[in-house]
Parts: structure tokens; C-alpha cells; sequence
């Protein structure tokens, strides 16, 4: 989900509230992108920034993007802006959108699932790694 500031401060007033036991979040989140990429089974997409004429973000997407030597440079020089992991969360593989910005985006998700739940699962999961 892509949603304005006020709307993502909300959610995240809104995890801290329903799931307090579980998630503690104290100020600024930073997620931990070099351990988020060791523990992940496969990395599926990656955006990072570059300083080129006319160009200041790459995007790759595929079933093993850390195996590209350009892309495996810039998450090894900190200069990865979002990671698409597939990784285990309470033994279940899902697929999750971390950005530098603290942005959560949880792709494949039916309807019966509940995102709060997903959500205060995978920050309470991060947290341990």
C-alpha cells in the first residue's frame, strides 16, 4: 500500500496501540537492510541511487537480484533504497517491500489476512534477526 505520511504514521500509531506486547516503536525506525539481505531466501527486487546525468535511481526486479554485480555493489556501499525480500515470517514465506523511508509493503496478501497482524509479525521478526 502506498499512502501519504499522515496515513503511514497513523498505521504505525495503530500497530503500536493493538499490538503494544509485541512491537515497541521508539522514534525513528531504521529497518537493518544488511541483515534484512543475509536472511532473506532470495532478494526480488532492489531499488538504489546513483549519480549519473539525468538518472538517480536503478531498479532491478527478478528471482535473484543480489547475483548482479551492480546491484550487489550498491546494497554492499549503503546505497539500497528499497529491498523486495522473499523471507520466512512465523514459518510462512512471504514476499516484503522494505524502504529506507520505513515504508512496509506486504505483497500477496488475501483478504482474510490481517495486516496489522502481518505487520506487527514481521517488525517483531526484523527485530530478533
Amino acid at each position: 500500500m502506498r499512502a501519504p505520511s499522515q496515513i503511514s504514521n497513523n498505521f504505525i500509531e495503530a500497530v503500536k496501540s493493538c499490538f503494544s506486547q509485541k512491537v515497541n516503536i521508539q522514534g525513528t525506525m531504521n529497518y537493518p537492510f544488511d541483515k534484512l539481505q543475509k536472511k532473506a531466501r532470495s532478494m526480488r527486487g532492489l531499488y538504489f541511487s546513483v549519480k549519473q546525468t539525468n538518472i538517480s535511481s536503478k531498479h532491478f526486479f527478478g528471482p535473484k537480484v543480489e547475483s548482479d554485480k551492480e546491484a550487489s555493489k550498491a546494497i554492499n556501499n549503503n546505497k539500497a533504497t528499497y529491498l523486495m525480500l522473499k523471507i520466512d515470517i512465523l514459518k510462512k514465506s512471504r514476499t516484503i517491500g522494505f524502504s529506507k523511508k520505513v515504508t512496509l509493503v506486504l505483497y500477496n496478501v488475501s483478504l482474510k489476512d490481517s495486516y496489522l497482524q502481518i505487520t506487527s509479525d514481521v517488525l517483531h521478526a526484523i527485530k530478533l534477526w
